[in-house]
């Protein structure tokens, strides 16, 4: 790799016939200078394969990060910096609250971070890439992990915060890929009583594109279904508690309708006084608590009016009938 070699393979030599235009390995330029830094990373890329492990070459990809990758190489290194840290922590049989108080964990989170901040500043779509999004994955937990410490330690208010704060590293992604965080943010919503903040990281989860791939799959998928499943339940109608004030206004309102409809032919004189009363109590009570079903309420009484007013004339004309 030639030391000139910038982002997106592009020759950063102003000098060489090749300057500004993206290069392959086939083209020769008589300025090339080898570059230490990708020739560093290269060799820490292999050494991790033959070891099955980055934990052994984590100083070879700071060397190459230091002596200056292209940005887009640099994105790659600083995450799989982020994969050598982690490995370090879950190797650890500590607590949970031991392991987020390594220093391997906040290193693993601000490489990741760092990672995500060049991609979004060069826009170079590194994490865009279905493969690179998958190794998203990881973070989610991590996350977690520190969050759940944070509520711990905190409250629940401090977790919503640090997690919204967290999800800002993905807004410049076309979607998310933290739906496992999202989840867990969700249910610290409906314990903070905020249900419409938990409908909104619930909706983000439906919205978002898949993150893992293979294996991973069905995991990812039941998170999916239950966000899917709680959206639906926290949009539904609310469903009125049968003893609350409004349900006990709203059922003396539709049975001050029911009163004044059978005194219209029966017994006037008696259900007609009922209605009225009914529907004059539970109006003034639904206006108080400003909820639906006024206008029930006063058909009630009008029709509890009639009722009264027919009910009186026949009792009027009976008395006349039996006078005369």
């Amino acid at each position: 790799m030639c030391k000139h070699l910038g982002p997106r393979s592009t020759c950063g030599n102003l000098q060489s016939p090749l300057a500004g235009r993206q290069v392959s390995k086939d083209n020769q330029c008589s300025l090339f200078l080898e570059s230490s830094a990708q020739v560093k990373y290269g060799e820490a890329l292999k050494a991790s394969l033959a070891a099955g492990s980055t934990i052994p070459v984590i100083p070879t990809i700071q060397s190459a990060i230091e002596l200056g990758l292209p940005q887009d190489d640099e994105i790659a290194a600083r995450f799989h910096l982020s994969d050598g840290y982690r490995e370090i922590f879950g190797n650890s049989d500590g607590s949970m609250e031991q392991i987020v108080a390594m220093p391997e964990f906040a290193k693993s989170i601000a490489e990741a971070e760092q990672a995500l901040k060049i991609d979004a500043q060069g826009d170079y779509g590194y994490f865009a890439q279905p493969l690179n999004r998958s190794r998203l994955d990881r973070l989610n937990y991590i996350y977690q992990m520190e969050a759940r410490t944070i509520k711990d330690r905190d409250g629940t208010q401090a977790a919503i915060d640090y997690v919204e704060n967290k999800l800002r590293f993905f807004s410049y992604l076309p979607s998310t890929p933290m739906y496992s965080l999202l989840n867990e943010l969700a249910g610290w919503y409906i314990e903070a009583g905020e249900p419409d903040n938990a409908k909104k990281q619930f909706q983000a989860i439906v919205d978002s594109a898949p993150v893992t791939i293979g294996e991973q799959d069905s995991r990812e998928q039941q998170v999916r279904d239950y966000a899917a499943s709680k959206l639906a339940e926290l949009s539904a109608p609310p469903t009125l508690d049968k003893f609350s004030p409004e349900a006990r206004s709203q059922r003396r309102a539709r049975n001050s309708v029911i009163c004044g409809v059978i005194g219209l032919f029966l017994f006037g004189w008696l259900f007609g006084p009922i209605a009225i009363i009914l529907g004059a109590g539970a109006r003034s009570k639904i206006t108080e608590l400003k909820a639906g079903g006024t206008g029930k309420a006063f058909a009630g009484m009008i029709l509890g009016v009639v009722a009264t007013l027919i009910g009186c004339l026949e009792i009027f004309q009976l008395l006349l009938h039996h006078h005369l």
